[in-house]
């Protein structure tokens, strides 16, 4: 439907503007992770790294996220 399309759209943009605070391999992580359904481990091994490594960027990179200046802009008008 038209309307989801859009907030899709939106949402999408609004996500990509959060993560403009991290680096490419953070981004690379937790798109991989989050969006793509990967497991740590499969990260972990595709890019030569622990599990626990993946983990720590992971849990950083959503709280670089969450406070970013951006976020806080986005929550306040949603929230």
């Amino acid at each position: 439907d038209y309307n989801a399309t859009i907030e899709n759209d939106a949402l999408a943009n609004d996500l990509e503007k959060m993560m403009k605070c991290l680096s490419e391999r953070d981004k690379e992580i937790i798109i991989r992770h989050i969006y793509n359904d990967e497991s740590m481990y499969e990260i972990a091994m595709d890019m030569e790294m622990s599990k626990e490594r993946v983990r720590q960027i992971i849990t950083a990179g959503l709280e670089k996220m969450k406070s970013s200046e951006y976020a806080k802009k986005f929550f306040s008008r949603y929230l």
